[in-house]
């Protein structure tokens, strides 16, 4: 089934997955390519943040453990808050793509369930506003997964660049 989908959209190209995915495929390419903007520039901002070397000053020496630790823990707060921006609104969009595609299919099943109503019987018919309404799913989930996989390695990459920094602070 799968299979078949993936071949029917290659042979068919993606004008004919829009006109036959119905009205939420438009809302889920536009979700897609606002979590690749996202993930293009995590992964940029990530790839060429540099930490600073902590140098230990007198000033920073001579000061008590407390307030030493106190400064510590304010700049890795602040590198972890700069490191984190957009990641939860991308975690948003992964969990927003698997809704919308569900919608679309419940849209699409809508349909499907007029036609009988209006007393079309044709199992033709209804097997093709079945199979068209499930493409929103097949999309919605496809963006998702592609979604989470860049998710967990942004939230890696954040984690190794804390404690890398962490480290140079003991």
């Amino acid at each position: 089934m799968l299979q078949e989908i993936l071949i029917n959209i290659g042979n068919e190209g993606l004008f004919q997955l829009f006109i036959k995915g119905g009205v939420i495929i438009y809302f889920l390419f536009a979700v897609a390519f606002l979590m690749l903007f996202i993930i293009v520039q995590k992964f940029l901002y990530i790839r060429f943040f540099k930490i600073f070397s902590f140098q230990k000053s007198d000033f920073f020496i001579n000061q008590p453990i407390w307030i030493q630790e106190n400064i510590k823990l304010n700049l890795i707060n602040q590198i972890d808050f700069n490191l984190n921006k957009n990641v939860d609104f991308l975690s948003f969009l992964v969990k927003v793509a698997s809704l919308l595609g569900l919608l679309g299919t419940i849209v699409g099943m809508i349909d499907v369930f007029e036609l009988i109503s209006n007393g079309q019987q044709e199992l033709d018919f209804i097997a093709f506003g079945i199979s068209k309404a499930t493409i929103p799913t097949f999309v919605g989930m496809a963006i998702s997964i592609v979604g989470l996989i860049f998710l967990y390695f942004i939230k890696r990459e954040i984690h190794t660049k804390i404690n890398k920094f962490r480290n140079t602070l003991s």
